[in-house]
């Protein structure tokens, strides 16, 4: 809400990547948290939302999350990818029982890899650069871009 959100300015989709604390650790080891003294009552050491994830109940009304595909939860973790004014999402299921899968959007080659240790995905394109990507469920990604491609596995061959 607000006067930005009104104007129709849009915001660009920047790299990012899913990751664990470990992962993250290794990467920048020279991390340092600055507090766990925030101010509220909270157990930092374990996720508050895991009851919430594991269903696919949501807190509010989201219009359009009923409109999925099929075998699609309101909570499907997907990941979207936007590359010269193309954007396609990606259901991480579908990435993790392919470990890998390659694809082609806004004219370049891509790569998605699972990455077990951190049951996230890693977008590469062809030339190993990191790609713009937003990790985000179902329900979110319907409520923002609506029309937004899903992609599809193919159908087992045999």
């Amino acid at each position: 809400s607000g006067p930005a959100a009104r104007s129709g300015v849009r915001l660009r989709l920047l790299f990012g990547e899913l990751m664990s604390w470990g992962e993250w650790q290794k990467r920048h080891p020279d991390t340092t948290v600055l507090s766990r003294n925030t101010g509220f009552a909270r157990n930092y050491s374990r996720n508050p939302y895991t009851d919430y994830f594991g269903t696919d109940e949501l807190m509010f009304p989201v219009p359009g999350s009923e409109n999925r595909p099929a075998g699609f939860r309101r909570k499907e973790m997907l990941v979207l990818v936007h590359i010269n004014a193309e954007s396609r999402a990606y259901a991480i299921r579908d990435i993790r029982a392919a470990q890998t899968l390659n694809d082609t959007l806004g004219g370049r080659r891509l790569r998605l890899r699972f990455i077990k240790q951190d049951d996230s995905v890693r977008v590469e394109s062809e030339d190993e650069a990191m790609m713009a990507t937003a990790y985000l469920y179902w329900f979110v990604l319907t409520a923002i871009l609506p029309e937004v491609e899903i992609y599809r596995p193919p159908p087992p061959t045999g």
